[in-house]
Order: C-alpha cells, then sequence, then structure tokens
C-alpha cells in the first residue's frame, strides 16, 4: 500500500511549523494534526489500523499480507485521508499531477 497518507500528514505538520518526532506512528501524526485541526479527529479510530500498513507491510517480514477486504478498506481510509489534507493546504503546496 502506498504510504501518501502519512507523508500527507507530515506535510500538514510541516506547513503549520508543527514540529515532530521521526515516526511512523500514525495515531501521533493524527494527534498532532488533530491539534491544529480537530476535524482530523474522524481518522482516529482507524489510525492503529493504518499505522500497520504504515510499518509493517512495508518492509518485507514472515508476517502474511493482511486479508484483501482489509487492504481495501485500508486504503480507502488512506485516499480519504490524503483528500482531506489536500483540502486544507493551499493549492500551490499540492502534487502536479
Amino acid at each position: 500500500m502506498p504510504t501518501g497518507f502519512e507523508k500527507a500528514l507530515k506535510a500538514y505538520l510541516t506547513f503549520h511549523a508543527v514540529e515532530f518526532d521521526w515516526s511512523h506512528n500514525i495515531n501521533y501524526l493524527l494527534r498532532l494534526c488533530r491539534d491544529k485541526d480537530p476535524a482530523f479527529a474522524q481518522f482516529e479510530p482507524s489510525a492503529a489500523r493504518l499505522t500497520q500498513f504504515a510499518v509493517q507491510f512495508r518492509y518485507p517480514t514472515s508476517e502474511p499480507d493482511p486479508p484483501i477486504d482489509e487492504s481495501r478498506q485500508a486504503l480507502a481510509v488512506a485516499r480519504e485521508i490524503v483528500q482531506f489534507v489536500l483540502q486544507r493546504l493551499p493549492a500551490e503546496t499540492h502534487p502536479s499531477a
């Protein structure tokens, strides 16, 4: 799964000059984003599972791949996060198509 959602959260924090520790922990990143904009709280129920996708499945391990339905759900939330962040940042900060 692409980890663009993690990068989007970090971009939001960086744009707002919020310092953060080097981390792939989505709970942590969302909490910092929520401190700037409470609307980020909507993603907190999914954060623990997304952290697993941001770390465990990024690097090859002997762990089995997650079920396809779970992967699709996580991907849908990740896409929502990216769109949510893009809506809160100026257009000139968006990636070029």
